[in-house]
């Protein structure tokens, strides 16, 4: 009887896109695949951990396909593109297939790990997207000012100095910061062409880093079909056995079938 082999869970941490982890940090201009809410401090650990968990579901002879089911808004960029290259890479080499599921969310580095599946399925109500690249600059010097504490910040090149909150937001730093986001989001857009060539960067482009819901998400390009999780489970069921067929002896019988894995990745 086809059945999910094993269930695992793989939090993420509590961020959506491409952003800024901590905004209020020392380093405040941090990159995320994600929105704007703080990232953890573990997030492409566990990335690596879903990506590993996952390239062993592929590699399992267990296993006939795996279904990675997703409720999350993304997280930090780091360790992003060489997750979704070992994804697609572990794919390949099983000849398996591998689907991605979101019934509520599904968002720019967690969209990235989706688009390496062979379909993207979204409940009626479900968001994907937000295929972008955000980071902010936090500056205190004035409140700082205003409380008369001043700070001295001795430093051995000026661009070591972007993103200190004792420091005015600099020209140059603000310039530095949106090269860096321009061409992460261009390497985050080619890894997901790459993974759905459906996709093209100038639709990528059109979508301006935002998300699709339901069928909207369909006729985006974002997703593949709308679907429940139990009914995309049972879609990937093989059909059962002609039951016109005699029964074998237990000794004679053939192995149980290779049955599924389902592979949830929230966030924290």
């Amino acid at each position: 009887k086809w059945g999910v082999a094993s269930t695992i869970t793989v939090r993420l941490g509590s961020s959506a896109g491409a952003t800024a982890p901590d905004c209020g940090s020392r380093r405040a201009n941090r990159l995320k695949c994600r929105s704007s809410a703080p990232a953890t401090a573990h997030s492409n650990a566990r990335r690596s951990s879903a990506s590993s968990r996952t390239s062993a579901a592929l590699a399992s002879p267990d296993v006939s396909s795996v279904v990675m089911a997703f409720d999350s808004p993304g997280g930090t960029v780091a360790g992003l593109f060489d997750a979704m290259r070992s994804l697609r890479a572990a794919k390949a080499a099983s000849g398996k297939r591998m689907v991605a599921h979101t019934a509520a969310g599904c968002y720019s580095a967690a969209y990235g790990l989706a688009s390496t599946c062979d379909e993207v399925v979204v409940s009626d109500s479900a968001g994907v997207g937000s295929i972008g690249v955000i980071a902010c600059l936090i500056s205190r010097a004035k409140e700082l000012d205003a409380e008369g504490i001043e700070v001295a910040v001795v430093a051995s090149g000026t661009e070591k100095t972007d993103g200190h909150p004792a420091l005015p937001i600099s020209v140059g730093a603000r310039k530095r910061l949106t090269e860096r986001v321009m061409s992460l989001a261009g390497m985050f857009s080619a890894e997901v062409t790459a993974g759905r060539p459906a996709l093209t960067a100038a639709s990528i482009t059109a979508l301006d880093a935002g998300v699709r819901y339901g069928r909207d998400a369909v006729g985006a390009g974002l997703a593949d079909r709308v679907a429940s999780l139990a009914d995309l489970v049972a879609s990937l069921k093989p059909p059962p056995a002609p039951k016109t067929q005699p029964r074998p002896p237990f000794a004679a019988r053939s192995a149980a079938p290779a049955s599924g894995c389902l592979i949830t990745i929230m966030s924290a």
